[in-house]
């Protein structure tokens, strides 16, 4: 039976070793300790302060695979959660003028607040979210066709190639293409609801639902048919898969099977 996901990462040094954080003690890490960083709680990883500007700019990047998700403080105290097949790319230290790291995937940041040095989120095609210090969510899957960032708290500029918008509290942008549209009053349980551990259906439909499900519990979807009514749900990402799909089917509008690791969806 495929198995919830967990604190699953690895960390890549700019010598091209890995760091399998998955199994990595609590503490600082081995082929590390000269950088300042530590592992906490089985899952978070924590850059200090160091003193010196030695290795400023080399680069570290953090992988949660399928069925993986992970926290990072970074040097600034920038707070990052990272969902499930996602990469975070980040300098150890940054720069007096700039703090910019690199999504794939997706991640909700906390960043803490540093007028002199705006902190810039640059997803795939050099869509970038610039901001002083502020709550939000960037969804930037390589594999779906929108991207989508959602502002929480203060407030940021998201921009792409041939536009720009600036997001207030509870706005959501969307990238399609070259293609910005901005959504007034989105539903924030809904979109950051995985950082707090839980899956969060609002009227959803099936797909939607389904791409999130293959994504936390490794599966692969088939559709026998389609599904029209959406769905309302509020469910622990910890739960076993079975439990999760039993609780979709109580409404009747759906039914499950599952045979390895592929989940078949029926009307």
């Amino acid at each position: 039976m495929l198995q919830p996901g967990g604190n699953r990462a690895t960390l890549t040094l700019p010598d091209g070793s890995v760091i399998d954080l998955t199994y990595a003690k609590n503490g600082a890490l081995p082929n590390a300790e000269a950088l300042n960083i530590a592992k906490q709680d089985d899952q978070v990883l924590i850059y200090g302060q160091r003193s010196g500007n030695k290795e400023i700019e080399a680069i570290h990047i953090l992988t949660t695979p399928v069925g993986g998700q992970f926290q990072v403080t970074l040097y600034d105290s920038t707070k990052v959660w990272l969902n499930a097949e996602s990469t975070l790319r980040y300098p150890v230290t940054f720069q007096d003028n700039e703090r910019k790291v690199e999504l794939s995937g997706e991640a909700y940041f906390e960043v803490a607040h540093n007028a002199k040095a705006p902190f810039k989120v640059v997803m795939a095609d050099s869509d970038t979210v610039t901001v002083l210090g502020t709550h939000f969510n960037v969804q930037a899957y390589p594999k779906e066709k929108e991207k989508a960032v959602t502002l929480v708290e203060g407030k940021v500029l998201v921009q792409n190639d041939k536009d720009k918008a600036v997001l207030t509290p509870n706005m959501q942008a969307t990238i399609q293409g070259n293609m910005l549209n901005t959504n007034e009053n989105v539903d924030i349980e809904e979109i950051t609801g995985w950082k707090d551990g839980l899956f969060v259906f609002h009227d959803a439909p099936i797909e939607k639902i389904m791409s999130q499900v293959a994504r936390w519990y490794n599966a692969k979807i088939v559709y026998r048919g389609n599904i029209r009514q959406q769905f309302n749900a509020t469910i622990n990402r910890r739960k076993p898969l079975e439990k999760l799909l039993h609780l979709l089917q109580l409404n009747g509008y759906v039914k499950f099977k599952t045979e390895n690791d592929i989940i078949y969806v029926y009307p």
